[in-house]
């Protein structure tokens, strides 16, 4: 009971990483012009932002992971 959070939230990582993975394709065609360039630098740093958040994510399931492995050995 006390991992049942465990299959839930690696499937928003799997999830957030299949979103994110389009989201390079999207930037890379979308902002082709000079006057987009604004607009492509914050679509850059909010990328930046979820792909940093997507990792501590990430680490903190492993880590919680490990810490409720340890234990029921």
């Amino acid at each position: 009971s006390q991992l049942s959070f465990i299959p839930h939230a690696l499937t928003q990582i799997a999830e957030c990483r299949r979103v994110l993975k389009w989201t390079y394709g999207f930037g890379y065609y979308h902002f082709d012009s000079e006057a987009d360039l604004v607009k492509k630098e914050f679509f850059e740093f909010t990328q930046a932002d979820a792909e940093v958040t997507l990792e501590r994510l990430t680490a903190a399931v492993e880590v919680e992971l490990e810490t409720f492995l340890s234990e029921e050995r």
